[in-house]
């Protein structure tokens, strides 16, 4: 039987390959050398660093990382050992998608303009990025995409020069990987010059690698007003994590972008499918039952008419956009109750799409606890709470046909 080391916070996995093999867990920061005498192969995440101090004179065949990146797994040293290894491409995609939306719904609001009014400039256009463009594009927004790996391979026609993008774009975000050398070099790619070429009053979005930052001149183009905002999500040395950035960020998270139960929920199991396959081991079909989300149908109210299911408490009549404190009695969800215009600028939709983007993930509540106590990075991720997924929300409208319901239909929510 094999033996199998696995990082003891990766979700689901316990009990899944024990029939198979013998499966000890550790802390993830905390494997040694010494925790590998006799294991055939690791299941981790980025906090186990798989290099030449951990893997030598051990007897490591296969290493699974349950993530996307992989820039933690040391692979010429692996190619050189004989170590086979896979991560997890686009498992937290659409939960990376998804914290991107409930940032572009703060900024919308901060900013006072619709989302028809903005240009997004999207840097590293792969399995995230491609949703998040398709979540742009959905919100009518003009999208702008920078990806030369992609452009050598597909030619130019649908990419912009990284010049031009960050000289026409009101947000910026990145979704690169960590690339340390070579002509795809991403290490620092963010500096002075990034900045220097970025609309003044335009916004920051970091959810790849805090490495890809020049963490000093984005404090400089925070503090000079260069930039209007920021949202970070990765950081340099976490979980160490420069506090000048943190006090200026709008919105700081620990590196949870792609937390959500459905994101981890596909890295495990991408990682059970690959050590199966490797081994032989016969579970390659296997999926973890993903828990229900606490208000799972979401009940619209056209506040100008009362048209529309029972409202929720906390929901009233009238022009605006409010969702529902306790949940809808009727249908043991939330209520939204909307009027028929906003602001200036602002349309019916963009209201209302905003909310349902923060009903299903309240991205302030993420930053107000790291900015209350940001030694505690590590027990934020490891204590991550439940989060699901646009398509585990159901959306009850007044009408079933219109622009409002094909946003909600395109953005992968159940109507």
């Amino acid at each position: 039987m094999i033996k199998i080391v696995a990082d003891n916070k990766i979700p689901f996995l316990k009990g899944v390959l024990e029939k198979y093999a013998r499966v000890v867990y550790f802390p993830g920061r905390e494997i040694t050398r010494q925790h590998l005498a006799g294991a055939d192969a690791l299941i981790i995440r980025t906090r186990t660093r798989c290099n030449e101090r951990l893997l030598e004179g051990t007897p490591v065949k296969y290493i699974a990382t349950a993530t996307i990146g992989h820039d933690h797994i040391d692979a010429n040293y692996c190619r050189s050992r004989g170590i086979s290894w896979s991560n997890a491409p686009g498992c937290n995609s659409g939960s990376v998608m998804q914290y991107a939306a409930s940032a572009l719904a703060y900024i919308r609001e901060k900013n006072g303009r619709g989302f028809g009014d903005l240009t997004i400039g999207i840097v590293g256009v792969g399995h995230v990025g491609r949703k998040v463009e398709k979540l742009a594009r959905t919100l009518g927004m003009k999208v702008l995409l920078s990806d030369p790996p992609r452009a050598r391979e597909e030619g130019d026609d649908g990419f912009e020069p990284l010049d031009g993008l960050l000289r026409a774009s009101d947000i910026v975000t990145m979704h690169v990987p960590l690339n340390r050398e070579g002509a795809d070099r991403t290490l620092h790619l963010v500096n002075g010059w990034f900045f220097g070429r970025m609309k003044r009053g335009s916004w920051f979005i970091n959810t790849s690698r805090g490495e890809v930052v020049n963490t000093l001149s984005l404090i400089g183009a925070l503090e000079s007003g260069k930039l209007a905002g920021t949202v970070i999500d990765v950081w340099e040395n976490e979980p160490y994590i420069d506090r000048d950035l943190l006090a200026l960020a709008d919105i700081a998270t620990p590196h949870i972008a792609g937390y959500s139960l459905d994101g981890k929920a596909n890295g495990t199991a991408q990682s059970v499918r690959a050590v199966s396959e490797f081994f032989g081991l016969g579970v390659g079909d296997w999926y973890p039952e993903v828990p229900a989300p606490a208000d799972p149908v979401v009940s619209i109210v056209d506040g100008a008419t009362g048209n529309g299911r029972a409202m929720g408490a906390g929901a009233s009549k009238g022009p605006g956009v409010a969702i529902g404190g306790k949940g809808n009695p009727a249908t043991g969800g939330a209520s939204v109750t909307l009027g028929t215009t906003g602001s200036e600028g602002i349309t019916w939709t963009d209201n209302l799409i905003g909310k349902l983007f923060m009903h299903t993930y309240d991205i302030l509540a993420d930053t107000a606890r790291l900015k209350e106590a940001p030694d505690d990075f590590e027990r934020f991720r490891d204590e991550y709470p439940p989060r699901r997924e646009f398509g585990a929300y159901k959306v009850e409208l007044p009408g079933q046909e219109g622009e409002i319901v094909r946003v909600v239909r395109e953005l992968g929510f159940r109507l």
